[in-house]
């Protein structure tokens, strides 16, 4: 199994392809899905603000309407992909249809596939989130998080918050 994943680590790296500002390659195993002349729904979730270059990052996408929005149940889709040593990273994640979706994003900074203290978090939309808010996993209301994808690639981008002290933020010296 552990030769596997790193088989997949490698393809998604081999088969990742350049964003057509030129900034970033699209990561995952759809990467076709988010080629400029796509005409199917997808996103390419564009994050930044990492506060290092280790471990992976999991993109996931929901329907917006979803009673199960960013629980595991609600989930249409998860792309886990490693975390690259720079630049932007830009994950495809193809859609079933056009429509309102919402998409959560961790930089699983120790690659345990557990959340803890030094890992960085996100969502569409980029709400404003408290610490006391992700220690009581509470969501972020759908308002502020859902984003409308029509046919062809949507373009949404995530900025990363770290626990520092007694905040959760984006970091102040992280790469946008």
């Amino acid at each position: 199994m552990l030769k596997l994943k790193s088989a997949a680590a490698l393809a998604i790296a081999v088969f990742a392809a350049p964003i057509a500002s030129g900034q970033a390659a699209i990561l995952g195993p759809n990467v076709a899905a988010c080629q400029a002349d796509a005409k199917q729904a997808a996103a390419l979730v564009v994050v930044q603000g990492f506060k290092n270059r280790i471990g992976t990052v999991r993109v996931r996408a929901f329907p917006a309407n979803s009673p199960d929005l960013f629980r595991k149940e609600g989930m249409i889709d998860r792309v886990v992909v490693p975390t690259p040593a720079s630049g932007k990273v830009a994950v495809c994640v193809p859609l079933p249809r056009p429509g309102q979706y919402a998409f959560d994003v961790r930089h699983d900074a120790n690659d345990n596939g557990d959340t803890d203290a030094s890992d960085g978090g996100g969502f569409s939309g980029n709400p404003k989130m408290t610490l006391w808010q992700a220690m009581m996993k509470q969501r972020p209301d759908v308002k502020d998080v859902a984003i409308s994808i029509g046919n062809g690639v949507t373009p949404v981008p995530v900025i990363l918050n770290y626990k520092q002290g007694l905040r959760l933020g984006p970091v102040n010296t992280a790469e946008r």
